[in-house]
């Protein structure tokens, strides 16, 4: 039975999740990852106990267990942002494990929090620090100021000329053209009209050969990017003329079979 805790900390390593252990500890992850707060009462059955997870001074509160209750889904005090992300293992609660698993992390996440054991004396308080690092990803939806709106693209000539905009973004977003295989494009310089503190920029490249490219925006300093894709057919020189033509030939030639039938059937009638 002693080995279950460890044998339970190392199904959570190989799972890929972060934890942390008793008082003081401290989790890093990355942001729309998985966390794992550590909080055990070793070798100790807390399934009749309550539990209570808070963060930070303004004490939100992050989950609850008492006696078999669970308080993770709204009611009655669980704070809005941990709504429908924060769960325990109830398999676990036997050996003492009080740990909870937070996913899809936010930055917002990050803060101090206490595993607290209110009726145990004296009372078990257990502290941990989450850090949730950012990543470069699309926060439209997130409608931060002065995030840039998806770039518009558009092809103008047949001869591969492609043209990106970006408006209204602060901070100066950098701009780049990327193809499939998400390697940078030659491009001319940006040019990049700063209208009151929101920057309209344009940049230009030219594709000579078939396939699909995107525009990419990214403002480093709010961590958010977002991209617009556009297909380019370029087709060889005199390839649709070439085309067309093996059609008027084809249907030239259709025509005189179909005269032809229609000539041997008017005189095998009229013999």
């Amino acid at each position: 039975m002693e080995l279950l805790p460890l044998l339970f900390c190392c199904f959570l390593t190989l799972s890929g999740l972060t934890f942390g252990a008793e008082s003081g500890s401290r989790v890093i992850v990355t942001e729309d990852g998985n966390a794992l707060l550590s909080c055990s009462l070793n070798n100790m059955n807390i399934k009749p106990m309550l539990f209570d997870w808070r963060k930070d001074k303004d004490r939100l509160q992050v989950f609850m267990y008492d006696d078999g209750t669970l308080h993770n889904k709204g009611p009655p005090n669980q704070a809005e942002q941990f709504k429908g992300r924060v769960s325990h293992f109830p398999e676990e609660l036997q050996h003492g494990n009080a740990s909870i698993r937070i996913e899809n992390t936010k930055v917002a996440d990050s803060g101090n929090y206490t595993c607290e054991f209110p009726r145990i004396q004296p009372e078990k308080i257990f502290h941990i620090e989450l850090i949730v690092e950012p990543i470069l990803k699309d926060r439209t939806d997130e409608k931060i100021p002065g995030a840039a709106p998806k770039p518009i693209v558009r092809q103008l000539n047949q001869n591969g000329l492609l043209q990106c905009d970006v408006d209204g973004a602060f901070p100066k977003p950098t701009v780049e053209w990327m193809d499939s295989a998400n390697q940078t494009l030659l491009s001319e310089e940006p040019v990049a009209a700063p209208k009151g503190d929101r920057f309209y920029i344009t940049l230009k490249t030219t594709v000579s050969k078939s396939g699909l490219y995107r525009c990419v925006s990214t403002q480093k300093g709010i961590w958010h990017r977002s991209s617009t894709e556009t297909f380019v057919n370029k087709e060889p020189e005199g390839a649709s003329q070439g085309y067309s033509g093996w059609w008027v030939a084809a249907a030239v030639i259709f025509g005189l079979l179909f005269l032809c039938v229609v000539i041997v059937l008017f005189v095998r009638r009229y013999r």
